[in-house]
């Protein structure tokens, strides 16, 4: 039988392994009030009881009765299983829009309470399905039946707007780099990265550090939010010395889809040894490392 194959008009993915970064879990917002503050939760379609956190619920819903149930094992949440045996029902709203207006959907639920439940609320399948909660990821919304057919708006993605900015590298502590050496220079950023992101650190000199390019190179590097350290390679005859608050270049947001070309500690020392040669990612992944191996032969300690 012949079936009727239709292809994804979607870029396809080049298969490093991050093509997950950039995005988040399903994030609405809800208010204890109509007129109240809007908190970022989770809708979870795979999450069948509806959690909430413990400090969360205290702290916003305080008036809230608890009640017990028997014990309830929660797979999926951290490490391990979680036991509730505890809830609260809820109403709680939900902002968004009908016919291009602002409306409020108010649902009333019952909400398990666990501890330390990072999202604060994981809104799960037994309000998802009966409230015919409809999430379109695409559109970016989520329809709530059950309130006339309105609009709510979720996230999915991680917000960029912020990360996209150019974020400046400086040393963060005075390091002397010996002749002909590598060494890690402490650095810092001029604004803290968030989180769960991979960021692209280039080599950008002034006139106060022009001197490092042309005794050695920054190589290029996908750095983390938590990194704390840079390569700098000494490819002349004299010790450098590159002083704390120093501009060494910035961080732009990691597209997965560039490539560095793998290869190992040795054959990455040579090829960042050539000198006064700063290659482009795009130039390492094109010409290979393997083709600059015979130009320098350095001694890296």
């Amino acid at each position: 039988m012949n079936v009727h194959i239709i292809r994804s008009t979607v870029i396809p993915v080049e298969g490093t392994g991050l093509a997950f970064r950039g995005y988040d879990y399903c994030k609405a917002n809800i208010r204890a009030t109509p007129t109240g503050s809007d908190y970022e939760i989770c809708l979870d379609t795979g999450c069948v009881m509806t959690a909430i956190d413990r400090k969360f619920q205290k702290t916003v819903f305080p008036e809230a009765k608890v009640r017990c149930i028997a014990p309830v094992d929660i797979y999926g949440i951290g490490d391990g299983v979680k036991k509730s045996f505890e809830y609260v029902v809820l109403t709680i709203y939900l902002p968004g829009f009908k016919a291009h207006k602002p409306a409020l959907a108010c649902i009333t639920r019952e909400f398990h309470i666990v501890e330390n439940l990072a999202p604060r609320i994981l809104i799960g399948s037994d309000i998802i399905q009966p409230e015919g909660i409809i999430i379109d990821p695409a559109l970016h919304y989520a329809m709530v039946k059950s309130c006339d057919n309105m609009l709510i708006p979720i996230k999915l993605s991680k917000s960029r707007a912020e990360i996209l900015q150019h974020r400046i590298v400086r040393v963060a502590k005075t390091t002397v780099v010996p002749s002909h050496t590598r060494r890690l220079v402490p650095i810092a950023t001029s604004i803290p990265l968030p989180q769960g992101m991979d960021y692209h650190f280039s080599p950008k000199y002034t006139r106060g550090s022009a001197h490092l390019a042309l005794h050695g190179v920054f190589p290029e590097a996908v750095i983390g939010n938590d990194t704390k350290v840079v390569a700098y390679y000494n490819n002349s005859d004299h010790d450098v010395t590159i002083r704390a608050s120093t501009s060494i270049g910035e961080v732009t947001h990691w597209d997965y889809n560039e490539r560095a070309t793998p290869e190992d500690d040795k054959t990455a020392h040579c090829f960042f040894s050539v000198t006064r040669l700063i290659p482009s990612l795009a130039f390492a992944l094109h010409t290979g490392l393997t083709a600059l191996q015979s130009s320098a032969k350095p001694k890296f300690s």
